[in-house]
């Protein structure tokens, strides 16, 4: 059973066909250092949220795409990183 600790509505069609526009994913908290390559991230910057698949982590950073985009979002420090998605 999961703790539910917030959740967030997605917009656009980045994470498609997995979350289409308007969908409401729920996440949790999780400690950077079990964040894995393939886990789904709510991300925060620029004071902006997102939610997109981890493709690269390293210590202090990771990378993120969506599913249905081209290329990648960068860098993504840890901080930035809100929580994982655990059901939508």
């Amino acid at each position: 059973m999961f703790l539910i600790s917030d959740r967030i509505k997605t917009f656009g069609d980045s994470m498609r066909p997995l979350l289409l526009d308007g969908d409401v994913v729920f996440f949790k908290k999780k400690p950077y250092p079990r964040i894995k390559v393939d886990d789904i991230v709510v991300v925060k910057k620029n004071k902006t949220f997102f939610t997109h698949r981890v493709i690269y982590k390293k210590e202090n950073y990771l990378v993120t795409k969506g599913d249905d985009n081209d290329s990648s979002d960068w860098k993504i420090y840890s901080k930035n990183v809100i929580g994982i998605v655990h059901k939508i």
